[in-house]
């Protein structure tokens, strides 16, 4: 029951049996070690299958949204997260890219030598990007793994437009969801060097890993010190604010044109792989 209805196969491809080394988790949004099912599934297949488990997390600098404060945050987290799953006998690499030559095809790589790959299902930022595009590319099994919520969100059939009919649905499923995630227990123990790509990060907060975190060059801007304020605007009543149509505030995002999104700026490889 722990893993029903949270694993969903974005491709047909099968599992790869000979030659492989490892299941691979490429672990894309839900970063940690602690009740994630996702690490819980590539144990459970990597133990039917005998291989170890091989988590990869990748960051770079050349993602829409990518900032400092986002960074920061996973850099920060990797000595932590390394030491877990040292503990469990899970092998582990965490690369950053900081520099357009560097290799931008990390994941690929690992695939070739993994059995299958698990990641997270994630409906939004650049996970729901990577989910829609690498699978194609694979060749070999690629199953998203729901640890984002109590309740799975594929036991929704569809779209829930408010809460008056959504929430008699968490009620009556909310029990089913509420045990604990067990930890993983992996049967077969990663004894390889670590990959090539992996960055070392210690907890140390000087380590260069900390303060050097990536950017884009080509698309970085001077922020002026003080930023000029707004004339303040005398307040206006509802009366008076103008009512912008219904069909138009349903949604804010900007139109992607499809060459963007197939081989353009989100698209190309540019993302974080």
């Amino acid at each position: 029951m722990i893993l029903e209805h949270r694993v969903r196969p974005l491709n047909d491809a099968p599992l790869r049996t000979a030659g492989a080394e490892y299941v691979l988790y490429w672990c894309q949004m839900n970063r940690r070690v602690a009740s994630n099912h996702a690490l819980l599934y590539a144990v459970e297949k990597a133990n039917e299958l005998g291989l170890p488990v091989l988590v990869y997390e990748g960051l770079t600098y050349s993602y829409p949204s990518a900032n400092d404060r986002i960074h920061t945050f996973v850099v920060a987290n990797v000595p932590e997260t390394q030491q877990a799953l040292d503990a469990l006998g899970i092998g582990y690499c965490f690369y950053l890219r900081q520099r357009p030559e560097d290799p931008n095809d990390v994941v690929y790589q690992l695939a070739s030598r993994a059995a299958l790959v698990v990641t997270d299902d994630y409906p939004t930022f650049i996970a729901s990007w990577h989910n829609s595009s690498v699978p194609a590319k694979l060749g070999l099994a690629y199953h998203a793994v729901d640890s984002s919520c109590i309740i799975p969100m594929n036991r929704f059939e569809k779209r829930e437009w408010a809460a008056y009919s959504m929430r008699p649905k968490v009620k009556r499923m909310l029990a089913d969801h509420l045990a604990p995630v067990p930890p993983p227990r992996p049967l077969h123990r990663w004894t390889a060097p670590r990959p090539p790509w992996h960055v070392e990060v210690t907890a140390d907060p000087l380590h260069p890993a900390l303060h050097c975190v990536p950017r884009r060059p080509s698309r970085s801007r001077a922020i002026p010190a003080t930023v000029p304020r707004r004339p303040a605007q005398p307040l206006r009543s509802r009366q008076e604010l103008p009512v912008q149509p219904s069909h138009q505030r349903a949604f804010a995002l900007p139109a992607l044109r499809h060459d963007q999104l197939a081989g353009g700026r989100l698209g190309g490889g540019r993302l974080c792989r």
